[in-house]
């Protein structure tokens, strides 16, 4: 099943709302930068690096060990401005709609102001991806609810019933938020940790 608008604007907003810097790429080019990727690298906006390489932005320390997917490495992300600024990052394979995609999480070392803001980032990332988790069931308990109790009335309710007909738009509608839920989990699990 095909995550909805309604899912990927979510999940796009969770990640807008992450103070770790997060890229993700297809096809060569990005497809998605929040804002701290975008300040970190000085950019006018998030436009603005729409469709750029990551391997324009991200240099690894060890161009011989360059893996997409499920590495950890060192680099150095190329700011606007000329700067190379040293980064850790964490990059993920993820899937959406049946398109790979690459997710690129990014942490400045140090102790500088900038390094200080984004070394608790990764913490704060798993945060939002647990509360996600969190609201998920928690929105399944009354969707269980709400779908068992309207189905069990609607076979007391005659079809032509205008109740039943009520009952059958509360079933569908629960039925659809459970389908909502699920993706986002599914969509959850494809990004995994990011600690």
């Amino acid at each position: 099943m095909e995550p909805s608008k309604m899912t990927i604007e979510i999940c796009r907003l969770a990640l807008s709302a992450c103070p770790m810097p997060v890229l993700i790429e297809s096809d060569g080019g990005l497809v998605f930068a929040n804002e701290s990727a975008v300040s970190l690298l000085g950019a006018k906006d998030v436009q603005s690096l729409e469709g750029i390489p990551v391997r324009e932005l991200l240099m690894p320390e060890n161009p011989d060990r360059q893996e997409a997917s499920e590495s950890y490495s060192k680099a150095k992300a190329q700011a606007f401005n000329g700067e190379r600024i040293p980064v850790f990052v964490a990059a993920k394979t993820i899937e959406l709609n049946a398109t790979p995609m690459i997710a690129y999480y990014l942490s400045v070392p140090g102790d500088d102001k900038r390094g200080a803001r984004f070394a608790a980032a990764s913490g704060a990332a798993a945060e939002v991806l647990m509360n996600l988790r969190k609201a998920g069931h928690d929105l399944n308990q009354p969707l269980t609810i709400i779908s068992g109790k309207s189905q069990l009335l609607m076979l007391d309710a005659d079809e032509s019933d205008p109740l039943y007909k009520s009952l059958k738009s509360i079933t569908d509608a629960s039925f659809r938020m459970g389908e909502i839920v699920q993706s986002i989990s599914r969509m959850i699990k494809s990004l995994g940790s990011v600690d």
